[in-house]
């Protein structure tokens, strides 16, 4: 099933971690196609889960920052698998957000779900970069964090 958001990282390839940095840079040195196994505590056990270093598809991603004028600043991508609300919402999972860039001051933060922008559902990355390019201040993002729905309005 991969990685849950619950879970402890212990170590990559039999490596212990002393820090969030450690697993950084140890994963960072990883190459695209290649695998390692992560070392976990998930639900008080603990478990290998083997990982394939792959960048992300053109269709399942759009770039942060300009391509998506209204909310510029974030990487969005289809629901992970992995994530809690994947088959429970219908929307675009928000993977990053840059500090102090628009989709940080709309409140965006990395884990949510926007469902809708303006009205308009955004089940897709093609939906959201539609909604998002005719997005004006008073409008509202509807996203879902965890189990709670949130409103955020777009200011000018």
């Amino acid at each position: 099933a991969g990685l849950l958001p619950e879970d402890v990282i212990l170590a990559v390839d039999g490596r212990a971690l002393r820090s969030g940095a450690d697993l950084r840079n140890q994963v960072g040195l990883l190459r695209i196609g290649q695998s390692a196994v992560l070392s976990v505590i998930r639900d008080g056990e603990t478990t290998e889960i083997e990982i394939l270093v792959a960048h992300p598809s053109a269709s399942e991603r759009v770039a942060p920052g300009a391509e998506i004028e209204g909310i510029g600043g974030a990487l969005f991508a289809a629901i992970p698998e992995t994530w809690p609300n994947h088959g429970r919402v219908e929307g675009v999972a928000v993977m990053a957000v840059n500090r102090n860039s628009r989709a940080d001051k709309l409140g965006l933060r990395a884990g949510d779900v926007v469902l809708a922008v303006a009205g308009k559902p955004t089940a897709s990355t093609d939906q959201l970069e539609a909604a998002a390019r005719a997005v004006r201040g008073g409008d509202r993002l509807d996203v879902q964090r965890g189990d709670l729905r949130l409103y955020l309005t777009v200011r000018e």
